[in-house]
């Protein structure tokens, strides 16, 4: 995924998830109170599985943060599309910079994938979000996305 598509999709993502109150965004049944999902469309869709650290636990402000996540996903409408993960703080400004966003290209069908990536919080971050995305080839607007928040505090 190119860099020029990432910053489009930034955008894009945010109002996927945050849009209107009938967008259908929502928390899933037996996830964390920290996520919430728009789970796709016809011919596509993501769901959460697990995160690491775990939604909503407090991140302290200047230390590298290891995340893991696991998706399942469906993919009928392309042939290829990618999986993510994209970090913005709470004003919605990208967080990684001078790099790509950790992509994953997953093929037609369905599975269970694991992405991971590393973040250096920035001093004036109060909240992490993080998307993930199904972005299937040929679309510049994805359906379906999921939103993990994280809180972040002064260190001590």
């Amino acid at each position: 995924m190119t860099s020029h598509r990432i910053a489009l999709l930034a955008p894009i993502l945010l109002l996927t998830i945050l849009g209107c109150p009938t967008s259908g965004v929502r928390a899933i049944g037996g996830a964390p109170a920290n996520v919430r999902t728009n789970p796709g469309t016809t011919g596509y869709s993501i769901a959460y599985i697990d995160a690491v650290p775990t939604p909503g636990t407090a991140l302290v402000l200047g230390e590298n943060v290891a995340f893991s996540v696991t998706v399942e996903y469906r993919l009928e409408i392309a042939e290829r599309g990618d999986i993510v993960l994209v970090f913005q703080g709470e004003s919605d400004k990208i967080l990684i910079h001078g790099r790509s966003q950790a992509t994953l290209q997953v093929e037609r069908g369905s599975g269970q994938v694991t992405l991971s990536d590393t973040l250096t919080l920035p001093p004036d971050v109060r909240e992490v979000h993080l998307y993930v995305t199904l972005l299937p080839e040929g679309l510049v607007r994805s359906a379906g996305t999921i939103l993990i928040t994280y809180p972040v505090r002064k260190g001590p």
